[in-house]
């Protein structure tokens, strides 16, 4: 989570989802203001909003961005 933080621009906007746990975040510095953290969001809207993302590597995502010939890096 820590290099996630340090590896993005101020002038990239974030949208990164921690899953359910309530501590998901406890021990990191005070979030850039170009960051939005939320347990979940609606991944097909946000999607359709953004030039590239990283993943964790599903199917779907891969089939997703291959389908709108987006960026994505697998983790």
């Amino acid at each position: 989570k820590e290099r996630c933080l340090e590896a993005v621009d101020d002038d990239v906007l974030v949208v990164m989802t921690v899953g359910p746990r309530p501590d998901a975040l406890e021990g990191l510095p005070p979030l850039p203001a170009n960051f939005i953290v939320r347990q979940a969001v609606p991944q097909l809207d946000v999607l359709e909003r953004a030039s590239g993302f990283v993943t964790h590597g599903s199917d779907a995502a891969s089939f997703f961005s291959k389908r709108r010939g987006m960026a994505y890096g697998g983790v």
